[in-house]
């Protein structure tokens, strides 16, 4: 007796990988051509496995992709999403790979737009930024690049725009300093700006 049988969907678009001890699984006409099935075809256990093992492949990457072309994710990010999905880690960990290989996630990329994208809205100090991408699972040495990177470059200007938006929501000096230090700016970017400014 088959483990397994390849039958059309009820709408007649797709076929499906039927047995009677695992859910069903959807198989698209372009699948079925590429494993070499047919409509009816019956599978044994061992053959039921391998296209099983297809299947999720070919599902993870998509998904994967789909997360992708919303926004940058870290690897921990889409392995996160992937594993609430169900996809085994065997199966996330290969996807992450050839994403990785073929240069569709980068954690390198998403640090640098994160960096850049948060210090146009609302700069923050090195430490605070380093924070957040630890929490997104940066490396500490790739973060650490990425920030000494984008504040040798705009630096200066992260401080005086952070300081600027300090003195707009209050003319206190002491409370213009905290708001600095909750922003993760550094005794010495803060000391800097009390030097370079005269309000």
């Amino acid at each position: 007796m088959a483990y397994a049988t390849i039958k059309r969907g009820s709408s007649g678009e797709g076929f499906f990988a039927l047995s009677q001890e695992n859910p069903p699984f959807y198989i698209s006409p372009k699948q079925l051509e590429a494993w070499h099935l047919e409509e009816g075809a019956q599978l044994d256990e061992e053959q039921y496995l391998r296209i099983k093992a297809l299947h999720d492949a070919s599902s993870c990457m998509e998904q994967a992709v789909k997360y992708l072309a919303v926004r940058e994710h870290t690897a921990k990010e889409l392995r996160q999403k992937l594993t609430q999905k169900q996809y085994s880690p065997a199966v996330i960990a290969a996807t992450l790979k050839a994403l990785q290989e073929n240069g569709a996630q980068s954690d390198e990329r998403y640090a640098d737009i994160m960096v850049r994208s948060r210090q146009r809205r609302n700069p923050e100090g090195k430490v605070l930024l380093l924070e957040r991408l630890a929490a997104k699972g940066v490396s500490s040495q790739l973060a650490r690049r990425v920030v000494d990177e984008a504040f040798a470059e705009h630096g200066e200007q992260y401080v005086r725009t952070a300081w600027d938006m300090a003195r707009r929501q209050s003319p206190d000096r002491q409370k213009c300093l905290m708001r600095m230090q909750r922003k993760g700016f550094s005794y010495g970017e803060i000391r800097w700006m009390l030097e370079s400014r005269d309000d």
